[in-house]
C-alpha cells in the first residue's frame, strides 16, 4: 500500500468525520438548560460550595484570614532567609605573607582606629592603610 494514498484516505475520514458532527451541532437540543439543572440539583440536596463559603464567613472573619494568611506568609519569607544565611558558608580569611607572618580580619580591626571606613592592606610593605570616617588616612605596621 503506498503512502499516498494511505493519507489520503485519512484525510478524506477526518473530513467526513467533522462535517457529519458539525451537522449534528447544528440539530443539537439539550434537554435542560444550566439553570434548569441547578434547580433540578437543589432539589436533590446539593449545595453551591461557593455562595455556601462566602455565606458562612463575615467580613470580620475575611479581614482575620487575609491577616493571617499574610504573616505566614511573612514568617515563611523570614524563615526562608535565615535557612539561607545558615546555608551560605562561612569562610575565614587569613592574609599571610611570604616571609611567614599572618593577619586575620579582626586582627587587623584591633589594629586600625574605630571609626575607619576602609582598610587596605599591603604585605609587601608591611602596612595597614586606613581612611577614617571623615576622611583623614594613616597607616599602621603589620607586624612590628
Amino acid at each position: 500500500m503506498k503512502a499516498k494514498y494511505f493519507l489520503r484516505g485519512l484525510g478524506l475520514g477526518i473530513t467526513v468525520t467533522a462535517a457529519l458532527f458539525a451537522i449534528a451541532m447544528i440539530f443539537y437540543q439539550p434537554a435542560m438548560s444550566e439553570s434548569e439543572i441547578r434547580q433540578e440539583a437543589k432539589k436533590l440536596g446539593m449545595v453551591d460550595a461557593a455562595a455556601t463559603e462566602e455565606a458562612a464567613l463575615s467580613d470580620a472573619d475575611q479581614a482575620v484570614i487575609e491577616e493571617v494568611e499574610k504573616t505566614e506568609s511573612e514568617v515563611q519569607e523570614k524563615a526562608d532567609e535565615a535557612e539561607a544565611k545558615k546555608a551560605a558558608p562561612k569562610n575565614e580569611v587569613i592574609i599571610q605573607s611570604p616571609m611567614g607572618g599572618y593577619i586575620t580580619p579582626a586582627d587587623i580591626a584591633k589594629k586600625v582606629p574605630k571609626n575607619t571606613e576602609d582598610v587596605y592592606v599591603r604585605v609587601d610593605e608591611n602596612k595597614l592603610y586606613y581612611v577614617l570616617e571623615n576622611g583623614e588616612t594613616g597607616d599602621v605596621d603589620i607586624w612590628e
